[in-house]
């Protein structure tokens, strides 16, 4: 038996449990611009003595040197002193001279406050590797 498909009326959706139909389609965009709101607008960290001139200026060859050269000058500094109980604030000012004096000879210099912390990373895995025999860099 064959049915005319004109003579069945249209069905509604089903009604759910909870007796709230669902809507048919997606919600309209929040906004009438698609990508408002979505443009990215963080830019890049620099630190404070930074400026993108100076940024620059330093080519990748020169910030490996001067990164590894505080990173030498913190590990130095400390095992010179190992046998104290010298924390590296202690030793900061002692550090931060002996930065200066390698980079009045520099024609591009950089500040004690940049190479700070990458010579207290070199400190900490120093202490680290005569206190217990490993080399782990620090938490920092």
């Amino acid at each position: 038996m064959q049915t005319d498909s004109s003579l069945i009326p249209p069905q509604a959706p089903p009604v759910p449990a909870g007796g709230v139909a669902s809507p048919p389609t997606d919600p309209p965009p929040a906004s009438g611009k698609p990508l408002q709101g979505q443009e990215e607008t963080n830019r890049p960290l620099t630190p404070l003595d930074e400026t993108p001139e100076t940024a620059r200026a330093f080519s990748e060859e020169d910030q490996i040197l001067w990164r590894a050269a505080a990173m030498d000058l913190g590990r130095m500094t400390y095992f010179r002193h190992a046998g104290e109980p010298l924390e590296f604030e202690q030793a900061e000012e002692e550090l931060s001279r002996a930065w200066d004096k390698r980079q009045r000879t520099r024609d591009q210099r950089v500040s004690w406050e940049k190479a700070r912390e990458l010579a207290r990373d070199a400190w900490d895995q120093a202490r680290s590797a005569l206190a217990f025999g490993n080399a782990k860099s620090s938490a920092r």
